[in-house]
């Protein structure tokens, strides 16, 4: 019988003993599928060996479920119903790891972007509080790590401003300001490594100031910028956007 045991007690070792590697590799796969755009797959994936996981880990997976929401609602879904409820599912994955983990950088960023788009897509009471809740948490972001995201908190901020109403506390001077900010985390990276977005929100609301050469330039930068091997259709419809806006502020000076 000792004998019988001490070998199943082997067996359980062998089984378990490596579950975190193998769970690991797990969130591995996910986040392959998350950046193949396979997001049917990566949800089902990451749903499966998250309960599985050590806290820490727990906590990657969640977020990164949240960001397979996000991507979902944002890129791939036109229904406006199935996109709240996207963004509904993404706000709990961050909040069930915010009640263990607390107000930590990456939480209370992608809480603050999942808040904005959910508040964007259906009007609810919820929606009268939501400009404060963002501002709140973006700047508990700023505190924690400015450079989260390359100053997504600031970039968040700046489109935040450009978008809400001056009756409500908008404003496209505040607007300029946070994006300048994030523009300067952008530009601490090598040129080969920079993202377009900051360009793009910066030349816009440059335009909406009626700054034309500032938002020229800008649009410039932006189309400078690589696009993302791994998000071709969100990339292709900026990319459109920045060269239509530069077109049109150039047919302005002819």
């Amino acid at each position: 019988m000792a004998l019988i045991l001490g070998k199943l007690g082997i067996l359980f070792f062998l089984l378990f003993a490596g579950c975190g590697p193998l769970f690991s590799a797990s969130i591995e796969e996910g986040r392959d599928l998350f950046r193949s755009r396979k997001l049917d797959d990566a949800i089902r994936t990451l749903q499966v060996v998250k309960c599985s996981l050590p806290p820490r880990e727990s906590k990657e997976a969640s977020l990164l479920l949240a960001k397979c929401y996000w991507t979902k609602a944002c890129h791939y879904t036109d229904d406006s119903d199935t996109r709240f409820e996207l963004f509904g599912k993404g706000l709990e994955e961050i909040e069930t790891a915010q009640e263990e983990f607390g107000e930590e950088a990456s939480l209370c960023y992608w809480k603050a972007i999942l808040t904005g788009e959910r508040a964007n897509v259906r009007f609810t009471l919820e929606s009268f509080g939501a400009a404060e809740v963002i501002d709140d948490l973006c700047h508990r972001v700023i505190e924690l790590d400015p450079s989260y995201e390359n100053g997504g908190a600031y970039l968040a901020l700046g489109r935040m401003y450009y978008k809400l109403p001056k009756l409500f506390g908008g404003g496209l001077e505040k607007s300029v300001q946070y994006l300048l900010s994030a523009k300067a985390y952008m530009e601490m990276l090598p040129p080969s490594e920079r993202t377009h977005t900051v360009y793009l929100f910066l030349a816009e609301s440059y335009i909406a100031l009626g700054k034309y050469e500032k938002a020229r330039v800008e649009l410039k930068n932006g189309l400078r910028c690589r696009k993302n091997p791994d998000a071709p259709l969100e990339d292709e419809k900026d990319y459109e956007e920045m060269k239509r806006l530069l077109y049109e502020l150039n047919a302005r000076d002819k």
